[in-house]
C-alpha cells in the first residue's frame, strides 16, 4: 500500500456497524501466560517456579516492548486500515472492493491480514491478534475468505482418477 493511499482519519466517514477493533499487541496471550505462570507457582516445585518466573518475565517484557497501535477497524460495510507509522492516517476500503481475504502466517513474528482488491492490489496488515482479526473478518464477509473460495471451487471440479497401467499382466476392469 502506498503512502498516498492514506488519508487523515478525521477526513474519513466512519459511520456504520462496528464489528471489531483489532490492534497489534498480543493482549490475551500476555494475560494467559501470566495466569499460567501464577498457576505454576502454586505447584511448589522449584523447577516449575523457575519456569513460571521466566514466563512471567518474558510476558512483561513483551508487554513493555511491543507498542500498542491500531491495525484495522472492521465495520459491516467497510474496513479502516491504519498506517503502521502514523495512527492518525488510515485508508477506507469498501467491502464491495474486496475480492478475497485471508490470514497469513508471518515470517518476521507477527501474522498478517491479506486482502486482495478488485484493482489487483494486495494489502498486508501485521498483527499479533490474528484470531480476533479472523473472527471479525469472518463475521463481515465469510464468502470472500480464501479457504471458502477454494472449497467452493473444489466442489465444482470433478475428480479425475484412473488406475495406472501395470507393466505385467492385463488389467481386469469390472463392468
Amino acid at each position: 500500500m502506498e503512502k498516498n493511499d492514506y488519508l487523515d482519519i478525521s477526513k474519513i466517514d466512519v459511520t456504520g456497524t462496528l464489528i471489531g477493533n483489532v490492534g497489534y499487541k498480543p493482549q490475551y496471550t500476555i494475560i494467559i501466560t501470566c495466569v499460567f505462570a501464577a498457576l505454576l507457582c502454586l505447584t511448589r516445585n522449584i523447577l516449575a517456579i523457575g519456569i513460571a518466573v521466566f514466563m512471567a518475565a518474558f510476558a512483561l517484557f513483551v508487554n513493555r516492548s511491543v507498542k500498542e497501535r491500531k491495525s484495522v477497524d472492521v465495520y459491516k460495510e467497510f474496513l479502516i486500515v491504519y498506517d503502521s507509522e502514523d495512527e492518525s492516517k488510515a485508508q477506507k476500503i469498501d467491502v464491495d472492493d474486496i475480492v478475497e481475504w485471508g490470514c497469513k502466517s508471518g515470517t518476521t513474528g507477527a501474522d498478517a491480514l491479506w486482502v486482495k482488491l478488485k484493482d489487483e492490489r494486495e494489502i498486508f496488515k501485521n498483527t499479533f491478534q490474528i484470531g480476533k482479526m479472523f473472527r471479525c473478518m469472518n463475521k463481515c464477509m465469510p464468502d470472500k475468505e480464501s479457504a471458502a473460495i477454494r472449497e467452493e471451487e473444489s466442489k465444482n471440479k470433478k475428480l479425475k482418477f484412473s488406475l495406472p497401467k501395470l507393466p505385467f499382466g492385463k488389467r481386469k476392469d469390472k463392468e
